[in-house]
């Protein structure tokens, strides 16, 4: 999505893998997380673009599949291309 003719940008993205915690208790916890959102970027020049980005994600935290804990997440930086 281009509404300004080149320079401000939209895109939705989703992920999905398997995440890895380490817990108070001894071991490692693993279960399947999934999540999206929306990245929007302002181009500097051609190789240069301020960068926003959106994240939801929900990932399994016991391991009978029983419960599942939601995260999200906003950063921002400089992309270079």
């Amino acid at each position: 999505f281009d509404p300004a003719g080149g320079h401000l940008w939209s895109r939705a993205f989703g992920h999905a893998g398997v995440q890895y915690a380490k817990d108070l208790a001894p071991g490692w916890r693993t279960g399947p997380a999934f999540g999206g959102g929306l990245i929007l970027e302002i181009s500097l020049t051609t190789r240069l673009a301020l960068m926003a980005r959106g994240d939801w994600t929900t990932a399994q935290t016991a391991p009978d599949g029983t419960s599942w804990a939601d995260t999200a997440l906003i950063t921002g930086g400089l992309a270079i291309y």
